[in-house]
């Protein structure tokens, strides 16, 4: 059975749930999936409230690390894959291959292998793939040619030709510095 017929499945037969409150929670800009998640999530389980506690990105690692520390995780949240690994070391994430494994219905039939294993760590399961993306570079040509810096060949830079390159177009005094890069 593939995820869709899963999903299928639970919205023609949603299972009773007894009236509940789950906290969820997820990192900065995340709240228009996270409304569309919680919204198809309630319609199907209408006796569970959601409360949502956004984490502001930049301080999303250091807030999970101490409400772990307090006992005061949310039910569920939204991560990435580069946080499954610490999570799991650190108990934050629960493992959730037992879960899995006792489900009569094959979860995860139709994702792709290297995307469900972003979510697997010694052989536990502490993230489930939703979705795959894929990042883009692109640069200002006029910009490294005003910097005196060639573009890059086809076959790319290296890590440090890309950073010092990128250091010669910065000019924090004009808010300019030379990249971004998106860290979530």
């Amino acid at each position: 059975m593939s995820t869709i017929e899963t999903v299928a499945r639970v919205v023609a037969e949603p299972s009773p749930f007894p009236k509940m409150t789950l906290r969820f929670t997820y990192n900065g800009d995340k709240a228009l999936y996270t409304d569309y998640i919680v919204n198809a999530f309630q319609s199907r389980h209408p006796n569970v409230e959601v409360t949502i506690e956004p984490i502001p990105a930049a301080d999303f690692n250091q807030k999970i690390f101490a409400m772990a520390a307090g006992a005061t995780l949310p039910d569920a949240g939204w991560t990435s894959d580069a946080r499954v690994m610490p999570f799991a070391e650190n108990k934050v994430s629960i493992d959730m291959r037992p879960l899995a494994d006792a489900d009569p219905e094959p979860l995860f039939s139709d994702v792709y292998p290297a995307m469900q294993s972003l979510g697997e760590y010694n052989s536990g399961l502490y993230m489930v793939a939703w979705a795959a993306d894929a990042p883009v570079m692109y640069f200002n040509k006029t910009m490294l040619q005003d910097a005196g810096v060639e573009p890059p060949p086809p076959e790319g830079w290296t890590v440090d030709e890309f950073l010092a390159n990128l250091t010669k177009v910065a000019q924090p005094d004009k808010q300019i510095y030379g990249w971004y890069g998106n860290e979530d």
